[in-house]
């Protein structure tokens, strides 16, 4: 695949996601798909617990909308800047299994996915952003 196409199956992941688009996020998955880090994550995810992570942030932030901001591109690799918008309304699922209850409180959020992705298929990713920020913003944490 091209540097192009990549970046293109990068875009799509977010307009899936911003569409509540299950079928197509996996449609994008390689077979042995990784999440390989994301904060708080205690190891690498395959395509069915990232798929329930997924899930779990829809019903937390039944709003939430990725904006992409810039994205870089070098053989196999995307890296793409985004701002996260959300409203948290549902319980939040924490690493430790408990679940913050919804806050009400609106979200805005920057972070970036670096994402390989290999013959058109999404194989591994890693997502980078502050989970302080994130727990500062709902509320969760006395003033910094």
């Amino acid at each position: 695949m091209s540097v192009q196409e990549n970046i293109q199956s990068a875009k799509d992941y977010y307009a899936y996601f911003n569409a509540r688009d299950m079928d197509g996020i996996n449609a994008q998955h390689a077979e042995d798909m990784q999440l390989v880090y994301s904060p708080g994550q205690a190891g690498p995810l395959n395509e069915q617990q990232s798929e329930m992570m997924t899930r779990g942030l829809w019903a937390a932030f039944p709003d939430l909308q990725f904006e992409i901001t810039l994205q870089v591109a070098q053989g196999d690799y995307v890296v793409t800047h985004w701002t996260a918008t959300g409203t948290h309304a549902g319980p939040l699922a924490l690493p430790s299994g408990q679940a913050v209850e919804p806050t009400g409180k609106e979200l805005t959020m920057q972070g970036c996915t670096t994402m390989e992705i290999v013959d058109g298929k999404h194989k591994r990713a890693w997502n980078q952003y502050d989970q302080v920020a994130l727990l500062g913003q709902l509320g969760l944490l006395p003033g910094l």
